[in-house]
């Protein structure tokens, strides 16, 4: 496959390379120091614009940067809702105004079973790629990651993508990408995002599933933090809640926010 090149570059973070390290260098300053035992196998992050979310990314990365990691798979949904599989890119490389990530072929291998090659699906979906600056900072740019776009986010699924995660070995980090509830008052959001942030903690999959439909938590990423629920009990492993933010701070607007989780799979 050919390189795929940036789709939000300058509207979900900076296009200028220097002016995109500073920022998330300077996010990173302000999050360091986040204590936790264990080694780090996971993470779940946000994935909005940085001036909304990227603070609360930070936290996580932090973790992630303490670990000296350098292999990744990184699970997003797919906010198109099309093609309705999990379709992935297995081959060649992703660009970042920082330049270029390569795309690990020993983890493509190991997932071949449940994806299907799909560069359009790939094309302009932002949840998997706005995490990439942030590894190429913490990395120093030497990296490798498998992208999985979810467009099939069921249970059943979210298992079998943790099944081949715990095979893969404790020195690759899963990161799911992952927004929480949309668009409700400030209040009711961060009520209903614990609610959801304790089944997590929990490792309680049947629970998970089940909170988002009885609180209504739009978290879009929904299947890609189940996938890391079940990789994280079958190693384990735990979760720890490393922070949790809503827009509400950056805009000012508490009528109608989006909730930004920041957790850590450790084992």
């Amino acid at each position: 496959m050919v390189e795929r090149e940036p789709a939000v570059a300058g509207f979900f973070y900076p296009s200028s390379p220097k002016e995109l390290s500073g920022v998330i260098k300077g996010m990173l300053a302000e999050t360091a120091g986040i204590g936790h035992e264990g080694s780090v196998i996971g993470a779940v992050v946000p994935h909005a614009g940085y001036v909304y979310s990227g603070r609360t990314a930070a936290i996580s990365y932090s973790a992630v940067r303490d670990s000296g990691k350098r292999r990744f798979v990184i699970a997003g949904p797919n906010h198109e809702g099309f093609p309705p599989y999990t379709a992935t890119y297995s081959s060649g490389a992703w660009k970042t105004p920082l330049g270029s990530c390569d795309i690990d072929g020993e983890l493509a291998s190991r997932f071949s079973g449940i994806t299907l090659e799909d560069e359009i699906a790939n094309r302009s979906e932002h949840s998997v790629e706005v995490q990439l600056p942030f590894l190429q900072v913490i990395c120093d740019r030497n990296f490798s990651f498998f992208p999985l776009i979810l467009g099939d986010q069921r249970k059943i699924v979210a298992m079998e993508i943790g099944r081949i995660a715990a095979g893969m070995g404790k020195e690759t980090v899963f990161i799911a990408s992952s927004d929480l509830t949309h668009y409700k008052p400030e209040e009711t959001a961060r009520k209903r995002d614990m609610k959801l942030i304790d089944r997590i903690v929990a490792l309680d999959l049947d629970g998970f599933y089940s909170t988002l439909v009885t609180e209504d938590v739009s978290a879009c990423g929904y299947g890609a933090i189940a996938a890391l629920i079940q990789y994280t009990k079958l190693v384990g492993g735990r979760m720890i809640l490393t922070g949790y933010d809503t827009s509400g701070t950056a805009s000012g607007d508490h009528r109608s926010v989006v909730g930004y989780p920041s957790l850590i799979a450790v084992a």
